[in-house]
């Protein structure tokens, strides 16, 4: 396992005035993509935090995200 940090970008509407990032640490699994990651965020560290997830297969596109500000499938 290795230790990642992610940079989140949260936005709430009814709270926030503008979107911030924050940071979260994780010991991502090998061979874990970038959606089990955030998947296990939710799970373990921040049940607010939500995304787009639908075929898991890289078909629909449902999940695609920046990552270090290029466009990528999260489940790829």
């Amino acid at each position: 396992m290795a230790k990642v940090n992610f940079s989140i970008k949260r936005f709430n509407p009814e709270k926030d005035s503008k979107p911030y990032y924050k940071d979260y640490e994780l010991n991502v699994p090998e061979g874990a993509t970038v959606l089990d990651c955030l998947n296990l965020i939710k799970w373990t560290q921040d049940g607010t935090l939500t995304h787009r997830m639908s075929c898991r297969s890289a078909i629909c596109g449902s999940c695609a995200v920046k990552v270090n500000g290029h466009p990528k499938l999260a489940c790829k």
